[in-house]
């Protein structure tokens, strides 16, 4: 019986969605934020990705001048 109560007390307190205690506009402008850094994200792993051989060859087998080292501290 208490652990009946207890799971209909929880389940009207589980909070689907942080978002739903701001104001909508603001709600809107942080999902917008939050789509941009996942979007920018998956950018940034694709170019390491698809980079890194080049980048495996520039580093082991090539000689390492001022320009290999500003890349490599860049990157």
């Amino acid at each position: 019986m208490f652990l009946e109560s207890a799971s209909k007390a929880n389940a009207t307190t589980i909070v689907s969605t942080p978002l739903q205690f701001f104001p909508p506009h603001l709600a809107y402008q942080l999902s917008v934020a939050i789509y941009i850094y996942i979007g920018c994200t998956a950018v940034l792993i694709y170019d390491v990705l698809d980079n890194f051989k080049n980048d495996f060859k520039l580093l082991f087998f090539y000689r390492m001048k001022l320009p290999t080292v500003l890349y490599f501290v860049t990157r």
